[in-house]
């Protein structure tokens, strides 16, 4: 039996890819792929290795399940760090998944979200260009 490897190629390939970041910044890319109903399917990979992935995001409803602000959601708890929520959170992170999570880069990413996600703060325009310079659509 053949296991197909993801790769962010493979994933852009597939007919139900949705849309992606790719922040070079970071070496990390991050897609959904449509499943049926009202859940997606996730795949973060940091350098080119799949960090997480799953299919229990259902994107909030008053966005559309391709939008930007729908995947910036799901970054937002892929960046959360040890202190921002309960402990038991992290309980089934890999040891790679906890190296992210404690990582500067999962931080300033946490601050780009943060940014982008409070449109009265004086950094919301950057963080929107610098997000929407980044995103991809199928």
């Amino acid at each position: 039996m053949t296991t197909l490897t993801k790769t962010p190629a493979s994933i852009k390939k597939d007919y139900n890819f949705l849309c992606g970041l790719e922040l070079k910044e970071f070496g990390l890319n991050v897609y959904l792929t449509y499943l049926d109903g009202e859940k997606v399917q996730y795949d973060f990979f940091l350098k080119d290795a799949l960090l997480f992935s799953g299919n229990d995001f259902k994107p909030c409803a008053l966005h559309n399940i391709d939008d930007l602000q729908t995947i910036i959601s799901l970054l937002g708890f892929l960046t959360l760090q040890p202190g921002d929520t309960h402990a038991d959170y992290f309980k089934d992170y890999t040891p790679a998944q906890m190296e992210w999570a404690k990582s500067y880069d999962c931080e300033l990413l946490n601050v780009h979200i943060s940014d982008f996600e409070a449109d009265k703060s004086e950094y919301y325009k950057e963080a929107k260009e610098y997000f929407k310079s980044q995103f991809i659509i199928a």
